[in-house]
């Protein structure tokens, strides 16, 4: 997990507690945090998929 990640579910976290304790208007923050994480996730994947097929061409 990189430090970008750590901090995003961190960030997530405390999006959390505010729809916990505050309601729905802190909603937005929460689903964004869930949707970044997703694209890094996203991100990391395709990295190691492109790193794969360098390996398999013996590059």
């Amino acid at each position: 997990m990189t430090e970008k990640e750590i901090e995003y579910k961190k960030a997530l976290q405390g999006a959390a507690q505010l729809v916990k304790l505050y309601g729905d208007e802190f909603l937005p923050a929460f689903t964004r945090m869930e949707r970044e994480i997703g694209a890094l996730s996203e991100k990391s994947a395709a990295v190691a998929r492109a790193r794969a097929v360098v390996e398999t061409m013996g590059l």
